[in-house]
């Protein structure tokens, strides 16, 4: 019989399987293996939202509980028990913003102070791992959001087009290592993240729709705290789903804290339109995306963009749609998905 952890298989989340691989290879790419790992007090963030599993009856032949295999909680507990890590280990589910505000609750631990010592055990002080997880394991969470009118008919994000009418829902699986201040063995990196934020829509038309005011706040929040100028910003990763309601409510945030005139583009990317909406592993997916741009200096186009949403105003302000590939020698990046955002 297969098993993970002392789990059958069968009676498991694929998305625990796959994000305790994901980890994993994000930790040995760091040079960690499960012998530098056992006793560690490294943290670990999961972003997970959709359970499309449904727990199994109990086996008689091997008394093993199978709701362990699918309960949310277990997935980031999963990854601690598998490499004996003993830092803070949690699921955390906030929708479409669940890997963001896992990569913040990960950048956060990495303040906390600790009794421990030792050079090893100091170096795994300043490191957390955030990772997220969606994928599409059954039909009722899809048959939820078509009811809701959320899915696009056409198959298609076409986010900030006149024709958009929805979002396609996409999978994957992603992991991140974050480590804190300088550290020889990450020498050669290029980016960083200088401040990350997160606030809640409060009351607004409805209790999913978007709050114009509350994702301004949290846009002029994260500048504050990186004490970056508005102006210094090249190209937003947007949450950018392609709905009618959400892609103008978010421009035009973006457009009254970013959109005074220079000299520059501000590029406005939207990887939904190229992979979907990873929904819990979303937030992931534009951060990976953002780092590629920074580090290659370049921006994709957006697909299935051919004009503009009639609700999205764009004139005398510096935001563009990229409908090629935008070049610039002085990227600096910001990823707002939902109402969470990093640099």
């Amino acid at each position: 019989m297969c098993s993970v952890n002392g789990v059958d298989v069968q009676a498991q989340d694929p998305q625990q399987r796959l994000v305790l691989s994901t980890s994993y290879k994000a930790l040995a790419a760091a040079g960690h293996d499960q012998g530098t790992l056992q006793g560690a007090p490294m943290s670990i963030f999961v972003a997970l939202s959709n359970q499309d599993t449904e727990p199994s009856p109990v086996s008689s032949s091997t008394r093993e509980l199978p709701g362990t295999g699918v309960s949310a909680a277990l997935a980031a507990n999963r990854i601690s028990f598998a490499l004996g890590l003993r830092g803070t280990s949690a699921t955390i589910d906030t929708a479409c913003s669940s890997s963001l505000t896992s990569i913040q609750a990960a950048a956060e631990s990495l303040q906390r102070p600790s009794r421990r010592a030792g050079p090893a055990c100091r170096r795994r002080l300043r490191e957390s791992v955030a990772a997220g997880c969606e994928l599409l394991l059954g039909p009722n969470s899809v048959l939820l959001r078509s009811s809701a009118s959320m899915l696009s008919p056409t198959g298609r994000c076409q986010t900030f087009n006149a024709t958009a009418d929805g979002y396609v829902r996409g999978e994957g699986s992603g992991a991140i290592l974050l480590t804190l201040g300088e550290d020889p063995s990450w020498a050669g990196s290029q980016v960083m993240l200088c401040a990350s934020t997160t606030n809640q829509d409060g009351r607004s038309t409805s209790l999913t729709a978007p709050n114009g005011q509350a994702q301004q706040e949290v846009l002029l929040d994260a500048l504050w705290m990186a004490a970056v100028p508005a102006a210094a910003v090249s190209f937003v990763e947007c949450h950018g789903t392609g709905t009618a309601l959400g892609d103008p409510i978010e421009v035009g945030a973006l457009r009254r804290v970013l959109g005074a005139h220079k000299e520059e583009k501000l590029w406005l990317a939207a990887g939904k339109s190229n992979m979907g909406h990873l929904e819990a592993a979303a937030g992931l997916a534009g951060l990976a995306k953002a780092m590629c741009c920074l580090l290659h200096r370049a921006v994709p186009p957006n697909l299935h963009f051919a004009s503009l949403n009639p609700h999205i105003e764009l004139d005398k302000s510096c935001l563009a749609v990229p409908c090629g590939v935008a070049l610039s020698q002085t990227f600096t990046a910001l990823v707002n998905l939902k109402q969470s955002l990093q640099f």
